[in-house]
């Protein structure tokens, strides 16, 4: 007969070996979840190299422009921290300091940075932080012409109570603007956003603020408080493309737009194609991006040097002011802007090799 004795250690045993398995299935529930990160992640590079493949044929539809009065509207989407106060002040001394043309805040006209551009009525330039997504509403609020070429195809579809049915379908892909860009690397262009926008270092920052400057900052800490610091403004550093070229105004969407989310893919392929329809400059590469401006925007390069006139000289490298694994923690939050970042740099490359041909064909004919 087995002794009473044993029990506790029978029982013991059973204790320790359901903790095991559940330290065991734990573990792999953990590794399961990195799995699919990564896979989340592999997911996205495929679709960035098919969106880069694409290039060249996107980049064949931007025409040169001539004038900064076309018919059409020209639009500057002003990425912070890129040197777009030296090109808003740029396009603006190109257009003659028109006011009654343009419409570029802090050039002639009350300095409201994120201001929202009127419709009372459709002026030839602007220039601003302004959303895509608004500036193609307020041109289709002001374009009489628009809805002729936005409602081009027809949906037919069977209603149950009803019978067959037809409806207009939008064509978004009527672009009733020329546009510019300036694209700088995701990493360099946080840390000057954060520098200048949250920290005392810019002098609009209210001085009850008490922020951090980067070099001060750890991988924690920028993973704390990238998502949760707003500037005057209330907009946040993180991903600045999406801000201005994406389908939302949701400041807390925009900066916390993550790979997980369910809208991400949808939202990268949307972006992908407004961005592939504007001119791109990237200031750390002026004399290329002259070039670029040369041959897309004539007029604007007759006054732009990009190497020449920087207003904002808060262009540091980065790599001697942050801290271990920081450039790391944030790349994870501006994912979406990193993909966005490299596929623009593609477009970049393509409208510079097409810039060159044409410059070099111009310059053989006239001789």
């Amino acid at each position: 007969m087995r002794s009473l004795g044993s029990f506790p250690l029978i029982f013991l045993l059973i204790l320790v070996l359901v903790l095991l398995f559940n330290i065991l299935m734990i573990q792999k529930l953990e590794f399961c979840g990195v799995e699919q990160q990564m896979e989340q992640h592999s997911s996205k590079i495929l679709d960035l190299d098919s969106w880069i493949a694409m290039a060249p044929e996107l980049v064949e539809t931007i025409e040169p422009r001539f004038t900064a009065f076309a018919k059409k509207p020209f639009v500057f989407f002003h990425i912070r921290k890129a040197a777009g106060s030296m090109l808003r002040s740029t396009i603006f001394k190109a257009t003659g300091r028109s006011t009654t043309k343009t419409w570029i805040p802090c050039e002639g006209r009350r300095c409201i940075p994120f201001s929202l551009p009127p419709n009372d009525k459709v002026y030839n330039v602007y220039a601003s932080h302004v959303n895509y997504v608004h500036m193609t509403q307020v041109m289709r609020e002001l374009d009489a012409n628009w809805m002729n070429h936005a409602m081009t195809g027809t949906v037919n579809t069977t209603l149950e109570n009803y019978g067959n049915a037809v409806v207009y379908h939008l064509d978004d892909s009527h672009l009733n603007f020329d546009c510019l860009t300036n694209l700088r690397p995701t990493v360099s262009r946080v840390v000057s956003c954060w520098n200048y926008r949250m920290t005392l270092d810019n002098p609009e920052t209210p001085k009850t603020w008490s922020i951090p400057h980067s070099y001060e900052m750890s991988a924690n800490d920028w993973e704390t408080m990238l998502p949760l610091a707003y500037d005057q403004y209330s907009n946040g550093c993180n991903n600045e493309i999406a801000r201005i070229f994406g389908s939302t105004q949701n400041e807390t969407a925009v900066n916390t737009l993550s790979p997980s989310g369910v809208w991400f893919d949808k939202e990268f392929e949307t972006i992908a194609l407004r961005l592939s329809r504007c001119v791109i400059v990237l200031p750390k590469r002026c004399q290329e991006s002259n070039t670029i401006l040369k041959y897309y925007l004539p007029w604007l390069a007759k006054t732009t040097d990009l190497c020449r006139e920087q207003l904002n000289k808060n262009q540091e490298s980065v790599g001697n002011t942050l801290q271990e694994h920081a450039k790391e923690a944030i790349l994870e939050q501006n994912y979406m802007d990193e993909l966005l970042f490299q596929f623009g740099e593609a477009l970049f490359e393509k409208q510079l090799a097409i810039a060159k041909s044409h410059l070099i064909e111009n310059k053989t004919n006239a001789q």
